[in-house]
């Protein structure tokens, strides 16, 4: 199925900011991102066990529980675990903190 009426970047459609993949940092100690269709799963790009995370042999998804705190990553985050932004530059497909 494709969505009516959406947006069209890259091959990709998008209907609203609730279809966007969200760019987030998880409890502190974990950049990942959520996809539309799994909001209570954070897919993590890296996490470091200095700033809290778990040690773990894979980069396995966190599942978000009521303790957990998620927020919008920005351009810093990205720079703070040692991400090159620039493929995930993209408003059209990502959300993300514009701010920092």
């Amino acid at each position: 199925k494709e969505p009516k009426g959406g947006k069209e970047k890259n091959n990709v459609k998008l209907d609203s900011d609730m279809d966007k993949i969200k760019l987030v940092v998880y409890n502190e100690y974990a950049l990942g991102y959520i996809m539309p269709e799994q909001p209570g799963k954070v897919c993590t790009l890296v996490d470091r066990i200095t700033l809290g995370a778990p040690f773990r042999t894979m980069n396995e998804p966190y599942f978000i529980g009521k303790r957990d705190t998620v927020r919008l990553a920005g351009r810093k985050d990205f720079d703070t675990f040692r991400i090159v932004f620039d493929g995930y530059d993209n408003p059209e497909i990502y959300e993300y903190d514009t701010a920092q």
